[in-house]
């Protein structure tokens, strides 16, 4: 029963970027809710553990019960240790919540921007209930409803790229599309709240991008480890259909972030000699033949959008490297201003930071156009300090690590693997949002064996 209440809590999670296709417009809401839910569900199960607890008084002593307790959590965190790691973030989210400028946001957030304390709250118990799933059947079952979710969330935003709903990217709706245009005109849905920008349900094209990272390295490791020839067929489609959508929704660091993962797999496979070596390579394989296809299916008077990126960031790259003062560089889209600047924010609160969702003042203070640094470790460690950024970036490592050091894991647990890795080196270059990181969080339990 515990793990049917726990599979339900990850569920909620795994469908959410679909429901916001089809539901209401204000994801921030949406998510509070979706939180106060998992966290209450958290609660609920810990209460019929006192409970129990309490039930064994009459016949045990307290000395047993203690014993019992502690081994219990040994149990829990034995194969992840890693997850004290988290639970230290979660810990100082709260000690610099306390402490910060604006308590209430710092531990609720916005109904647009529900980072504060809630969060970390709502992710740490994804981790939990994601990690509890000890049956492969619900492990199974989860990574069936983020692929039905991906396909969904992934077909609205090919439908704004060919200008099926919304602004067109590209400049002529495929004609095979212009019957679903019609319908859409006939129902009077084409100026969906949802159809807002080419991103489906994200808002934003980055955020897009590190979602589609997540499921692109889902994909990867179910088909690496997939038993039947159905399957690897159906699974191997999907990965060049997700590699895609991930050129199309033009996140570079996404792009380049599942490109690393799947190639770094793929290299682990060939040095360890595991099962599966030729199978880790074919994703590696399609991946650069997708990237090529579409860069030469692009107009020959026009570079593709994998071209303009490798051209921008390599000039990028030039003029930071030759620039005498590197504050007033503005390379990466802007993202190098923001790295120096955040660094600099961080020195004036390196140990509990400004609280959470409080970098609002402090941005303005140092010259930023935004609180958000685009950087995970220097967003998280100027909100609750250098010790949570470092706290949170080596239990992800030491996840990932773990993980390839298993001589035997699952397809479910191996794809998780492969996402979370993904997901790292996106973190790079994006922002640690309620709605993106939620999902790096359900892996992260997956992963456990």
């Amino acid at each position: 029963m515990y793990e049917f209440v726990c599979f339900t809590g990850v569920l909620l999670f795994a469908v959410l970027p679909m429901y916001m296709v089809l539901g209401p417009e204000k994801y921030g809401i949406t998510f509070k809710s979706f939180a106060f839910v998992e966290v209450l569900i958290l609660l609920v199960c810990f209460l019929v553990y006192l409970i129990h607890i309490a039930s064994l008084l009459r016949n045990v002593t307290l000395k047993q019960v203690i014993s019992d307790v502690k081994k219990g959590l040994c149990s829990f965190f034995s194969d992840q240790r890693y997850g004290i790691l988290f639970v230290l973030v979660f810990v100082l989210a709260v000690i610099s919540a306390l402490l910060a400028n604006d308590r209430q946001r710092a531990f609720s957030g916005t109904d647009f921007r529900p980072d504060g304390v809630l969060m970390y709250a709502c992710f740490m118990s994804l981790f939990i209930f994601a990690s509890s799933l000890k049956s492969q059947k619900y492990k199974q079952a989860v990574s069936v409803c983020y692929t039905i979710s991906f396909v969904i969330v992934s077909f609205v935003m090919i439908q704004q790229y060919y200008g099926v709903i919304g602004t067109a990217q590209k400049a002529d709706t495929p004609k095979i599309l212009l019957p679903l245009k019609e319908l859409y005109s006939d129902l009077g849905i084409i100026t969906g709240h949802f159809y807002k920008g080419m991103t489906g349900t994200f808002y934003n094209s980055n955020h897009m991008g590190y979602y589609i990272a997540v499921c692109s390295g889902l994909f990867t490791g179910l088909f690496i480890k997939s038993e039947n020839k159905f399957s690897a067929t159906v699974l191997f489609i999907l990965i060049g259909y997700s590699f895609w959508i991930l050129i199309i929704n033009n996140t570079f660091g996404a792009y380049i972030a599942v490109f690393v993962a799947v190639l770094l797999y793929g290299i682990y496979f060939i040095i360890t000699k595991r099962t599966g070596t030729v199978k880790a390579l074919l994703p590696v394989l399609l991946f650069i033949c997708v990237s090529l296809s579409f860069s030469l299916a692009s107009s020959s008077t026009d570079e593709s959008i994998i071209q303009k990126n490798f051209v921008q960031t390599s000039k990028d790259i030039k003029n930071i490297a030759q620039a005498e003062d590197k504050t007033t560089v503005k390379g990466g889209s802007g993202r190098w201003q923001l790295w120096v600047n955040t660094l600099d924010m961080i020195s004036d609160e390196p140990v509990i930071g400004y609280g959470p969702d409080n970098l609002k003042t402090p941005s303005i203070m140092h010259r930023m156009k935004m609180d958000r640094a685009h950087n995970e470790f220097l967003e998280i460690s100027a909100a609750i300090g250098v010790p949570g950024g470092i706290f949170y970036y080596i239990g992800i490592l030491a996840a990932v690590i773990c993980s390839m050091r298993r001589k035997r894991i699952h397809s479910v647990s191996l794809g998780a693997s492969v996402a979370v890795f993904a997901y790292l080196i996106s973190s790079l270059f994006g922002v640690f949002l309620f709605y993106t990181a939620c999902h790096l969080f359900v892996m992260l339990g997956l992963m456990k064996e």
